[in-house]
């Protein structure tokens, strides 16, 4: 990468830098930016400093926390993020990278007044990387390269489990498939794999990990509707919820459409999958059309506004898989922690509470709804459902609900539990009645 290009790829990265600022995820953020680059090169640069940057980001964010006396605007801070994880990476290019920065901030609209403020504390970084260094490597919050608030929830919400799953998450996370169970069973898929080289094993009832990750398109089966790619823990939802023949089943957040295609591989059921985003809903029909399967309706719609969607009829069945802060999957998103402000813990709940109380009244009498989230905060799981239990007398879970953390024993007895899997929680909830 030249110098003269150097610069334009800091700007990039400080627009992607702002967009996560914003709650969008790594990869949304750069298919946005990088949507009108046409260059190979470029595009190729902007994703190396820019996952290079998101590597970093307890560490640059502790560099000037410590320098500023202030926080700094926005669009600075995106840029000296940026700029001090590439003098990490690459701490033989501290010329280069301080003045391109630099270059950046001059052609930034609202990091150009700060050019000089820029340049002095890039420079007494590289000044005093050597004693700064041993001391990054003492913050717990820059090991695990996670927000202080996100490192404080974790500490209180699993105590001594904390430590462990954080490391886990430091990890890469494995490829995880579901066998489609009206084409052919784990063990047949295992021995597919097995004939074409490719090593494999068994992680839940029909969940099977690849050892080594391959591209989606590369899987084999996967054109076919074979497998879909999905965690082996979050295949207990829908094994959880049990459907049966003929029931009418909603999946109230249905995107991509993994739940909603599981129901449909287990059972002939009357299925309405909603999604709130349109872009997203396109996803569930693609996945329906992959696995040759037939919900009864997909539609675009908010579920907690009942009234813009709902037919009248009941349902045996209802799925929530409640948007979260996803605290659970950050071995799979790294990105994760930094999309989220400690805010957002209480947001989503209140979210999650909207949706648990608008759906409630939908279910039959002696129906049930499975209630799941992708987070490990009790706010968002046990405490939510708690909160529930108390305000609804007529609703009652038959079985503890479930919390699993992140876990990985390949080894395992994956009839017990999955063994390769994200954080999950999942709660089966019943109406009493006939």
């Amino acid at each position: 990468m030249s110098s003269a290009n150097l610069a334009t790829v800091f700007l990039h990265s400080v627009s992607i830098q702002l967009a996560m600022m914003d709650g969008h995820s790594l990869d949304h953020a750069l298919e946005h930016d990088l949507k009108p680059v046409e260059d190979p090169v470029l595009r190729a640069a902007v994703q190396a400093v820019s996952y290079d940057t998101v590597r970093h980001l307890a560490a640059s964010g502790k560099v000037v926390e410590r320098f500023a006396n202030r926080q700094p605007a926005p669009a600075v801070m995106a840029l000296l993020e940026t700029a001090i994880a590439r003098m990490i990476e690459h701490p033989d290019k501290d010329f280069t990278t301080v003045n391109e920065a630099v270059k950046a901030a001059r052609a930034h609209p609202d990091a150009r007044q700060s050019a000089g403020f820029i340049n002095a504390m890039l420079r007494r970084f590289g000044r005093e990387r050597d004693s700064l260094v041993p001391w990054l490597e003492e913050q717990d919050p820059v090991r695990f390269n996670i927000p202080d608030w996100w490192y404080t929830r974790y500490r209180k919400s699993l105590g001594k489990e904390a430590e462990s799953v954080l490391t886990l998450q430091q990890s890469k996370a494995p490829l995880t498939l579901r066998v489609n169970a009206r084409q052919s069973t784990a063990e047949a898929y295992l021995a597919r794999l097995a004939k074409e080289g490719i090593g494999a094993y068994r992680t839940g009832l029909q969940a099977v990990t690849l050892e080594e990750a391959l591209p989606v398109r590369d899987t084999p089966g996967f054109a076919e509707g074979v497998v879909s790619v999905q965690d082996a823990g979050s295949q207990l939802a829908v094994q959880t919820l049990a459907p049966k023949d003929g029931e009418i089943i909603l999946d109230a957040c249905a995107a991509p459409g993994g739940k909603s295609t599981h129901i449909l591989e287990l059972s002939d059921a009357d299925l309405t999958a909603l999604e709130i985003s349109p872009s997203r809903t396109k996803a569930i029909h693609e996945n329906l059309e992959r696995l040759g399967l037939h919900a009864t309706a997909v539609k675009t719609a908010d579920a907690s506004d009942v009234r813009s969607w709902w037919d009248r009829r009941k349902f045996d069945a209802i799925l929530l898989d409640a948007p979260c802060t996803a605290s659970g999957v950050a071995r799979r998103h790294p990105d994760i922690p930094w999309q989220h402000s400690e805010r957002d813990v209480s947001r989503m709940s209140r979210t999650q509470r909207a949706l648990l109380e608008a759906l409630w009244p939908l279910v039959k009498k002696g129906g049930r709804m499975l209630y799941c989230v992708c987070s490990i905060f009790p706010e968002e799981g046990q405490l939510q459902i708690e909160s529930f239990l108390r305000r609804h007398p007529d609703a009652y879970c038959p079985q503890p609900p479930k919390l699993l953390m992140p876990h990985d024993d390949p080894d395992g007895d994956w009839e017990e539990e999955p063994t390769v899997h994200d954080g999950y929680f999942l709660a089966l909830i019943r109406s009493r009645g006939k």
